[in-house]
């Protein structure tokens, strides 16, 4: 696009308008290219976000299942401890589930949104060579 504004305006008249054609056309090429990178970007971040998440959710299964073989106190004081502890621990897992859940669906979001745009980009594409 710099490339092609840097070039020297045509003097005829056809001319201009084949070179403001072209002006316009990269103007829509950088903008879905725009798009298209910007979309990326929030992918990796999903990506990341999600590993995040599936590893807190990894890690709360783990301190679950390292309670649950813990052996069960013997004094009626202390079970109960032990029951709300695994209780507490069910609920952790659970909301790091759902979180994992979420950024999982955030990925396939914007995979679909990054396909939506290589879309967009190829009937723009389309359309531009239709008109010439």
């Amino acid at each position: 696009l710099n490339e092609a504004r840097d070039a020297p305006v045509p003097e005829k008249k056809d001319e201009q308008a084949e070179y403001e054609a072209n002006i316009e056309k990269l103007k829509k090429a950088l903008e879905v290219a725009t798009a298209n990178a910007n979309i990326a970007r929030a992918n990796m971040v999903a990506g990341a976000e999600a590993a995040n998440a599936f590893n807190i959710m990894g890690a709360a299964q783990e301190a679950l299942n390292e309670a649950r073989d813990a052996p069960v106190p013997e004094k009626k004081d202390e079970q109960a401890e032990y029951e709300a502890n695994i209780e507490k621990l069910k609920k952790a897992l659970e909301v790091a589930t759902a979180n994992a859940n979420i950024a999982r669906a955030n990925m396939v979001a914007g995979a679909e949104a990054a396909n939506a745009f290589n879309i967009m980009g190829a009937a723009q594409e389309a359309l531009n060579e239709a008109r010439d």
